[in-house]
């Protein structure tokens, strides 16, 4: 866990310092995939520098991690998920949190934006 959040750690404060050149950078009229933004937030990294589909490509990805963690519980104490509902809870809201992130990452759009906060709530 501590190698995966210094991964992470590492590669988000290298995009902040490293940011892509103006050349590179999709033109306002550059739409993706999922249309127009209308999240509420847009400041993590630029928009649709490496496909149409994915507005936020690291934030993205590393949104599944939360997912990992959660899929690998289900298939390790499948025995215990039907007598240990809280233990399934959590499993699920972790899953749910990196999901409904990686959603609000590759299209930031505000539906999107919800499925990313109130699932932390």
């Amino acid at each position: 866990p501590l190698l995966t959040l210094s991964s992470i750690s590492l590669l988000t404060t290298s995009l902040y310092y490293f940011h892509t050149p103006a050349s590179l950078t999709p033109s306002s009229n550059d739409v993706g995939y999922w249309g127009l933004v209308t999240a509420e937030f847009n400041w993590c990294e630029p928009d649709y520098i490496h496909s149409k589909y994915l507005a936020e490509t690291w934030n993205s990805f590393t949104s599944l991690f939360y997912c990992l963690p959660s899929l690998i519980g289900f298939l390790k104490y499948s025995h215990l998920i039907s007598r240990n509902v809280p233990f399934c809870i959590l499993l699920l809201s972790m899953f749910l949190i990196g999901l409904g992130s990686f959603c609000f990452h590759a299209t930031l759009v505000y539906e999107a934006q919800l499925l990313d906060e109130l699932p932390m709530f």
